[in-house]
This record gives C-alpha cells, sequence and structure tokens, in this order.
C-alpha cells in the first residue's frame, strides 16, 4: 500500500479496530455458542427416545400400576412436543421414573392428550407410551426432517463462536503493539456504520475488508480516486482506515495534534453523496 510521508510516532502503538473489539466478538461468541447448545438440547432428547422406542415397538405392552407423574404437550404451530415423567413398579424392584421426550407433526390436534405407560419385560429399564408407539411413525420422519437441521445449527453456533473469537484475535494482534505507518487507501463504498476499503494500488497485496463503524467519517485525502487515509503495519500487509477523530489509534496529545495540523480542515471532506449535519 501506498506510504504516506507525515508525522506519526516510530513506536508500537495500540489500535482499537472499528467495529467489535475483542471482548464484544467474544461476548457475541458465547451467545452463538449458547444458541447452539439450546438446539442440542432441543433435539438430542426426542432422538434418543426414538432410538430407545425402537427395539421395544413390537413387544411392548401395557403396564399395569404404572402411570404419568407428569406431563404436558406444546404446540409449534404444527410441530408438537409432549415431555412427561413415567412411573412403573416391577416385582422385587424399586419404583423406576423415567422421563420421556417425543417430538411430531400433528396439525388437527392441538389440545391435551391422553397417554397409558407401554414396556416390556425383556426391556424392563425402558418405559413408553402408546402415544409415543401410535405416532413412531412420524417422530422418525421428524426427526430426519428436522434432526439435521438443528445438529447443523449446534455444529454451526459452536463453530462460529470459535471463529469469532479467533477473528477478535486476529483483527487485534494484526495491529496492535507493532510499528506502524500511514498508508492511503481505496474507499470502494461508504455508509454511516459500514466501510468497504480495498488496498491501493489496487495491485498490492491486501484484501477488500468492511469494516463496522459505528460513528465518524474517512480522511479523505484524494477525492477523485476515492483515496482515504489509513495505517498499516510496517512488517505487514493488513491495513486499518483511521476516522475524522483518529480513534482508532492510541496517540499521545502531541501525536495527535501534530497528526491533525499535518492533515488539516481541508480533509474532513464528507465522502460524495452524503451530507454534513
Amino acid at each position: 500500500m501506498a506510504h504516506i510521508d507525515a508525522p506519526f510516532p516510530s513506536r508500537p502503538i495500540k489500535v482499537c479496530p472499528p467495529g467489535k473489539s475483542l471482548a464484544s466478538w467474544l461476548s457475541s461468541s458465547i451467545m452463538t455458542i449458547f444458541v447452539g447448545v439450546g438446539a442440542l438440547l432441543f433435539i438430542v432428547p426426542p432422538i434418543i427416545d426414538v432410538v430407545a422406542d425402537f427395539a421395544i415397538l413390537d413387544a411392548a405392552q401395557p403396564l399395569s400400576g404404572a402411570g404419568i407423574e407428569s406431563g404436558k404437550c406444546s404446540v409449534y404451530v404444527v410441530l408438537v412436543r409432549c415431555e412427561a415423567t413415567l412411573t412403573a413398579s416391577w416385582p422385587d424392584r424399586p419404583l423406576t421414573r423415567q422421563k420421556v421426550d417425543y417430538l411430531f407433526f400433528d396439525s388437527l390436534h392441538a389440545g391435551q392428550r391422553q397417554a397409558v405407560v407401554f414396556a416390556d419385560s425383556a426391556h424392563a429399564n425402558h418405559l413408553t407410551t402408546d402415544l409415543a408407539l401410535n405416532t413412531f411413525g412420524n417422530r422418525v420422519a421428524t426427526m430426519l426432517l428436522l434432526g439435521p437441521v438443528f445438529l447443523s445449527v449446534s455444529v454451526g453456533g459452536f463453530a462460529a463462536g470459535g471463529m469469532g473469537v479467533l477473528k477478535g484475535y486476529r483483527i487485534s494482534g494484526e495491529f496492535s503493539g507493532q510499528l506502524l505507518h500511514l498508508v492511503s487507501m481505496r474507499l470502494v463504498h461508504w455508509s454511516p456504520d459500514r466501510w468497504t476499503v480495498s488496498p491501493f494500488p489496487s495491485d498490492l497485496i491486501g484484501e477488500t475488508r468492511v469494516w463496522e463503524v459505528r460513528r465518524g467519517y474517512p480522511i479523505l485525502i484524494d477525492p477523485a480516486q476515492g483515496l482515504i487515509l489509513g495505517v498499516a503495519a510496517v512488517n505487514g500487509t493488513a491495513a486499518m482506515p483511521l476516522d475524522d477523530a483518529l480513534s482508532f489509534v492510541d496517540l499521545k496529545a502531541h501525536e495527535r495534534q501534530a497528526l491533525l495540523a499535518w492533515i488539516g480542515p481541508q480533509k474532513f471532506s464528507w465522502p460524495p453523496g452524503t451530507k454534513q449535519c
């Protein structure tokens, strides 16, 4: 990128890149991971119950003395989720309690559902209900349709969260604590909260990057070519635009005053097509 000869400190400088800070990257990543965990917790229990019911599908019978300790069904448009705690007493065994979780499609019945506890003596460790057995095919189809979606959201949540943290570290590591110098950059597109900036000259190594800018304006140094002022690491190719308040770099008072004096008031031109407020 084209180096600019201007008063700028020749010492390592701490930067605060526009957009998300490392702390906000971490915060949003944690939220994304929570979404992934939520999706995982939503879909895994019904899958486990489908697999367990398959083993007793043909042999399950109503179980005398069994009951439903608590249970409820929630309807989400055409998706029904039923959760319950089943109890059963077997000879020579303590009282058995088991939580079950069913997920299936039903657009016709949105009210309360009745259920009877079923079991197979050969699989005494698993309880189910006639509701689960009668909707078994529906539940399998629901898992085949929704399972990959929710599992993808879960995996994507973990992946996006990890990538968010890594991106925060990478952006901070590209500039902070390094020797920087002023460079010219091309402003490809501008809006009040998003700057799209590319290297200048365009044949130099670098990437076009979108910066999320909460406030401020770029410093235009060549309006005809759409060039703005930025900084780059002396031993790197990454560059970052500067705003009119120089708030993205941690300069001392005299350093800031010297650079502002070099820039001059005429350099604070609004991008073409915008109005001064």
